[in-house]
């Protein structure tokens, strides 16, 4: 998969991230008032993780966590990152293991193709730039 000691690790995973298959319509009128009083995770890109179809993550080997994460649509367009602005990340704000992740299936990528999604502009869902990005 890697080689020994690599301290960044990318790789990417399909995981489908859905508000409206996780809760009812208590618990969403519950999370639309609490989310006045408390700060959410991802103020600005919340909306879009609905969208994000595959997953690229950069993990830190040696300190044991999720350093940045890029999320792309079934349509190729990136949707969401983080960190970025003042949005912390799906993936970044869990406190996720190396053993983990291989249990989510994931397959290797390089760096290379990282670096080339996390420097792409997010897009709404249907290709319109964002407020975000930039």
């Amino acid at each position: 998969f890697w080689k020994v000691g690599d301290k960044m690790l990318y790789f990417k995973l399909e995981y489908q991230y859905s508000i409206a298959q996780k809760a009812t319509f208590w618990e969403k009128i519950i999370d639309r008032l609490l989310s006045h009083f408390v700060p959410m995770a991802n103020p600005t890109l919340e909306e879009n993780l609905d969208y994000v179809k595959e997953w690229y993550l950069e993990y830190d080997d040696v300190e044991e966590y999720t350093n940045r994460e890029v999320g792309v649509a079934e349509n190729g367009l990136v949707v969401f990152k983080a960190p970025f602005e003042e949005n912390w990340g799906y993936w970044c704000d869990n406190d996720m293991t190396m053993d983990d992740y291989r249990n989510l299936n994931i397959h290797a990528i390089s760096k290379e193709a990282f670096e080339k999604l996390w420097n792409e502009e997010i897009q709404l869902p249907f290709g319109t730039e964002s407020n975000s990005s930039k």
